[in-house]
């Protein structure tokens, strides 16, 4: 007799291990079917309740186990047993070989996660009887040729496997033929608990028990299909139904029992039982007492709320082991939740695998493998194998390495030739044998293997050449030392896994050849579904597991954290749809698997039984964002309750605290306590908690620092004067390094005084593109002025004089940035068109223009070149200015010579009156005031930016965007305001280098960058006392932390390469930001 045991949750265990023990004392032998993460709790609850030392008659076993345990007793098949490694790999092996007969999944075969797809789409097939033949004859597929396609993957799978090897399915089939066929566990009582719904294969299994069993009980959560939600349990009852149709069919007898009564629960707790799942909800009358809502601001605080919890009830009493927390979200939770629990002391077990694709050995292997599948030498796998901790470079040497390729530009078959760039060449070169060696015989090895034996054989060499397993074995004990069991209990696994994997694929493909560049592929298909186990559950721990999970029980306190929007839907989509799935059903006559809505009620049942268990309170918490701040949705489910329960008070929130009300832990206590120091706010609890920690010896360090960082870092910093004199102390200052100080002093203290070495990277950076351009110009420039003629010269002309500066600047490219790759090759190109584009610009500009070139790179305060620019300071020391100025013009007008000054710029390119006055844009006027010191009847005209560029216009016609372009490319700056220096600048008509700044009857019109000769003077001699202030801050010694934001709100820390360094303080951000207001240049000379 069978009998369908059926009730709520929380009711079924106490009847179902109260059979268990009177059938276990009358002397029959029990097996007890659970799933696999539940055996173990399962054994130690029987323990409890039989009061026996150890099994003898008992049996807890998983279906696997079971089936295991058969083909033990009675023997199995042929074929060698396939686990799901193995399995993997002969579907990838499969895929490969039919390759070339693909329509659909084309490509698709070496995509990461397919082998995983078509293996668990093969399980269902086979598990509903169908064959390969069947598939490909199927109707209704979504796509053409998707069915033949996934037809013709598993009859080759199925070939392959002939009489060689049988995976769990063929297992499973012959083990339950012997079973049929012997008298093994006959008289028994079998038990099956712990399910959600009874699959085909589970339903196969238990009709096997019946003829011979003294009895068999099937324990399901489930309701009538009548009652007011028992549409929510369709599922489970469809499969009971195809359970008792085959009993039927099969003459076997079978009665349903329902238990109507279910545990003793709260009212809050048993109306949130009864009504959750029904489609018209009563709500609950009052306030619920046992159940508790929080919004916490993120998965941290979610997971640091909780702690505080659960070691609330310790503290009261409640034990570890009626403790439950079940995770909607693993993944994200299961990371953060032991970190926290173990901050806090709880003891706790964590029912999570971690996947072996995680591990660093493994990672490193795969690495290698990347490295070497084809000539591509992928930078991002040769630094993932060189930084491994199984590399055979220490640390220290993988990151020279790796900076040594960044900056000399190592990628691709370079790694495989010996180093030649720079001055680290011959070190570096040493490095690179020392580390790709190993990789270099393993690449032989395999090339040379004409077997997947004699590629293992390489593989394992490959693995002794970097002493693997001495490594596992050390990193093993230093996570024990660590007090790491888990993770100590892992890594060794990671070993036995592997051997076990290399094993099978001997077995599998032992005398096939793999190709290199598939060899990485298979073995990781083999290793995607292989997981690490932790240790067993341990007694007197808080149990922590995903949703479905943990085993149901009785627990007196249920936490479900993770409470997101999203959560319940994140299975991966199966190959075979839900269409499709029908089309089978009804042309074979098959039961598949769930479709996707059944499968998302079986997601919401799994909530609503951990909803459901708790016996004295139940806890519910979400979070209003990720740790990125990203904004998070709740579950919808959480809108249902809070409906069910108007007066349910949701906790934490936006604007709610995060503070812990008391110190409950020292390392959290730190935590709280950094903050509450910070606001100067400190009550009488967490003062005691302070004086201890602060005693305690091993936490006063970490007190000490805490109170250090409590205050924040100050922005406001000054140095010693003898450490500023010997830090910035120079014969010449450079105008840009004074303009960094007024960017940020603590930038020019990084720049000028720290000087770190930063990271180089092999490519072509702003500075290099700017360099270029200015030496580009200057080469024209000189070459122009030779020119018979010029700028009355010929477009042709004009270009040969260009060519002729660039031939010396690119000589050589193809051992630099410029050139190295076609896509810097193209960058290249661009900049060429810029400087030939520039080169026609200024010559057409100085057809129209007065002015003539004094002089181009005109150097000042430098060896061969004009004198520093000397600014007196108050302490009657000098200030002496170095800098160079592109370009000098000079003009004369009626006896009196005027001066202007071009500097040229690759970006931004617009002088600003505000900048000016605090000294981030001096340069120019600097410039004009070196330069006016080289005869004292120059007269400054102007000081202009030039922009460098070859500008991309979109324009109706060509004439339209000739226009245009020239207009970005005027020159921008301060000129005197003077209708015959704008004339002497340029006659054109309209202008061809300027704005049109006068009028029809030739007055000037009114622009602010106009100025008059006094204005002008005034303007120099502001700029050359900021350059005065800027030097005497920087000989003072100050380095604040103050960033300029400019009245675009651009700040100077924007780009700036040293944030990492500055960490500029949250709590100091707004009063140290230097906030510029909008100015004019007639503010600051007074006109």
């Amino acid at each position: 007799m069978l009998t369908v045991l059926s009730g709520r949750a929380g009711g079924l265990w106490q009847p179902v291990s109260g059979e268990i023990a009177k059938a276990y004392h009358q002397g029959h032998e029990v097996v007890l079917l659970v799933p696999e993460q539940f055996t173990l709790t399962a054994e130690r609850e029987l323990l409890d309740i039989l009061q026996v030392p150890g099994f003898f008659r008992l049996h807890v076993l998983s279906p696997s186990r079971f089936i295991s345990r058969v083909a033990d007793r009675l023997g199995q098949g042929e074929g060698r047993p396939l686990d799901e490694r193995g399995k993997l790999m002969t579907v990838a092996r499969s895929a490969r070989r039919v390759q070339a007969q693909l329509g659909y999944y084309t490509g698709a075969s070496s995509r990461p996660g397919f082998a995983g797809q078509v293996a668990e789409a093969i399980t269902e097939l086979k598990g509903a009887g169908l064959s390969p033949q069947q598939l490909s004859e199927a109707p209704g597929a979504d796509q053409p040729g998707k069915l033949q396609d996934l037809a013709l993957i598993f009859a080759e799978y199925e070939r392959l496997l002939a009489g060689k090897s049988a995976d769990s399915e063929d297992i499973h089939r012959e083990a339950l033929a012997r079973f049929t066929a012997s008298d093994l566990f006959s008289g028994a009582s079998f038990f099956v608990y712990g399910f959600d719904l009874l699959s085909q294969p589970l339903i196969r299994l238990i009709l096997s028990w019946v003829p011979r069993a003294q009895r068999v009980l099937v324990a399901l959560v489930r309701e009538r299909p009548g009652a007011p939600d028992g549409e929510a349990f369709a599922p489970v009852n469809r499969s009971v139904q195809h359970l008792t149709q085959a009993l039927g069919e099969a003459g076997l007898p079978w009665e349903t029992v329902w238990l109507n009564q279910g545990p003793a629960r709260h009212t809050d707790l048993a109306h949130l039982e009864r009504h959750l799942l029904r489609h018209q909800r009563q709500p609950f009358p009052k306030p619920p007492e046992h159940i508790s809502l929080y919004a916490a601001r993120s998965p941290h605080g979610e997971v640091s709320w909780v702690a505080r919890q659960v070691l609330a009830a310790l503290r009261r009493g409640i034990s570890p082991e009626d403790i439950v927390v079940a995770l909607a979200n693993p993944s994200e939770y299961g990371r953060l939740l032991p970190g926290v629990f173990l901050d806090y002391r709880i003891p706790h077990y964590l029912a999570q695998k971690e996947p072996i694709l995680g591990h660093s050995l493994v990672r490193c292997l795969l690495s290698a493998l990347e490295c070497i599948k084809t000539a591509a030498w992928q930078q991002e796998d040769v630094f993932a194998y060189i930084k491994s901790p199984f590399s055979p470079l220490p640390a220290p040497e993988g990151w020279a390495l790796e900076n040594y390729a960044l900056a000399n530009g190592i990628y691709g078959g370079r790694w495989t030739r010996p180093f030649t760039r720079g001055e680290e060449a011959k070190a570096m070169e040493a490095l690179r044998q020392k580390a790709l060696g190993p990789l270099m015989r393993l690449r032989e090895q395999l090339a040379q293997a004409r077997s997947t034996a004699a590629s293992l054989r390489g593989l394992i060499a490959f693995l002794e050449d970097i002493k693997a397993y001495e490594r596992v074995v050390a990193l093993e004990q230093s996570l024990l030392n660590k007090g790491m069991p888990d993770e100590a209990v892992r890594t060794r696994q990671v070993w036995d896994k592997l051997c076990g994997l290399f094993e099978q694929m001997e077995e599998l493909l032992g005398g096939e050849r793999v190709p290199m560049n598939q060899f990485p592929v298979l073995l990781n298909a083999g290793l995607s579904k292989t997981e690490l186990s932790a240790l067993p559950p341990q007694e007197h721990c808080v149990q922590i597991g995903a949703l479905g999970q943990l085993m149901p029980g009785s627990p007196r306190l249920v936490f479900v954290l993770g409470l997101n929007s999203g959560v319940m839907n994140r299975q991966q989509e199966p190959l075979v749809s839900d269409l499709e799935r029908q089309a089978l059903e009804e042309t074979f006559q098959v039961r598949m698997d769930l479709p996707q809505e059944e499968r998302d009620a079986m997601g919401q049942l799994d909530l609503w039984k951990a909803l459901a268990a708790a016996g004295e309170h139940l806890f519910l918490s979400f979070s209003l964002s990720d740790e990125t701040g990203k904004a998070l949705a709740p579950l919808g489910h959480l809108t249902r309750i809070k409906g069910l329960f108007p007066g349910l008070i949701e906790e934490g929130g936006a604007l709610g605290s995060q503070r812990e009300p008391e110190p409950l832990a020292p390392v959290p206590a730190l935590d709280e306590l950094a903050g509450l120091l910070g606001e100067g706010d400190l009550p009488p609890s967490w003062q005691d908690a302070w004086a201890w920690l602060n005693q305690d010896e091993g936490f006063r360090p970490l007190a000490q620092a805490v109170t250090q960082a409590a205050g924040g870092d100050s922005p406001w910093k000054k140095l010693p004067p003898e450490e500023a004199r010997l830090l910035f102390s120079a014969d010449t200052v450079s105008v840009s390094r004074l303009e960094t100080y007024a960017q940020c002093p603590f930038k020019h203290f990084v720049t000028y005084g720290l000087r770190p070495h930063e990271r180089l990277v092999w490519e072509v950076l702003p500075a290099d593109y700017g360099s270029f351009c200015h030496q580009a110009m200057e080469g024209f420039g000189r070459r122009a002025l030779a020119l018979p003629g010029w700028p009355e010269v010929s477009a042709q002309a004009v270009r040969a004089a260009m060519d002729a500066a660039l031939i010396p600047l690119i000589e050589g490219w193809e051992q630099t940035p410029f050139s190295d790759t076609p896509r810097s090759r193209h960058a290249s190109e661009d900049y060429l068109k810029v400087c030939h584009n520039m080169a026609q610009v200024l010559t057409q500009a100085a057809q129209v223009s007065a002015f003539e070139p004094l002089g181009f790179e005109l150097r000042f305060g430098m060896d061969g070149g004009l004198p520093p620019v000397a600014l007196g300071l108050e302490d009657n020391s000098v200030l002496r200015l170095k800098g160079v100025i592109d370009r000098a013009d000079i003009a004369e007008h009626e006896g009196q010579k005027y001066l202007r000054v071009i500097d040229y710029k690759t970006g931004r390119n617009t002088l600003d009156a505000a900048e000016v006055q605090v000294g981030s844009q001096l340069a120019l006027l600097l410039y004009l005031y070196a330069a006016k010191d080289q005869g004292a009847d120059l007269k400054p005209a102007g000081a202009f930016y030039q922009l460098l560029d070859d500008p991309l216009v979109r324009a109706d016609t060509e004439d339209t965007a000739r226009k245009e372009a020239l207009r970005r490319l005027r020159l921008s700056g301060v000129m005197l305001r003077d209708s015959a220096v704008i004339r002497l600048m340029d006659d054109a008509d309209p202008p061809y280098s300027l704005m049109r700044l006068t009028k029809k009857d030739g007055q000037v019109m009114d622009r602010d960058f106009l100025l008059s000769p006094q204005g002008m003077d005034r303007l120099i001699r502001l700029a050359a006392d900021t350059a005065r202030g800027l030097g005497g801050k920087i000989a003072s010694g100050v380095i604040n932390r103050s960033p300029l934001i400019n009245n675009q709100r651009r700040a100077a820390c924007a780009y700036c390469r040293f944030q990492g360094i500055c960490r500029l303080d949250s709590l100091h951000t707004e009063q140290a930001k230097r906030v510029l207001e909008k100015k004019s240049f007639g503010d600051l000379v007074g006109e």
